[in-house]
């Protein structure tokens, strides 16, 4: 069952997050980004514990990071993305080529044999097109 960001929102309280910082996770869960901020509510690294198997229970993408500040009763929150973004294969240079025309020769493959003695490219006429 996926939860409205109200709801997430009210269980983040629940675990005993400030209204604000609940918002600003919510956020980074709805948007998929992180953010980093700094706050004086007072929450403990247990409570985060349970906000992050929440989270990940949930399979919503984030990670919550808590650092205290010492001696200045500050916490700094970074939410960091952990769902993996989908992989993108190279295009491999034959299929960045547009496929010839039926009847047309294909396109000469501009690669280093195609290369003359002075490191230029042969011409057409060299190439036998």
């Amino acid at each position: 069952m996926e939860m409205s960001p109200t709801q997430i929102h009210e269980k983040l309280q629940e675990f005993g997050v400030s209204k604000l910082d609940a918002e600003l996770v919510v956020n980074c869960i709805n948007k998929k980004s992180s953010f980093t901020w700094l706050n004086t509510d007072p929450i403990t690294q247990d409570q985060i514990s349970v906000v992050n198997d929440f989270i990940a229970q949930n399979d919503m993408g984030v990670k919550v990071i808590l650092s205290e500040v010492p001696y200045q009763s500050k916490f700094i929150w970074d939410v960091k993305i952990t769902a993996p973004k989908p992989a993108q294969a190279p295009a491999s240079p034959q299929s960045q080529a547009p496929a010839p025309a039926s009847g047309q020769s294909p396109a000469p493959d501009l690669n280093k044999k195609n290369l003359g003695p002075e490191g230029r490219f042969k011409s057409l006429s060299e190439l036998g097109l």
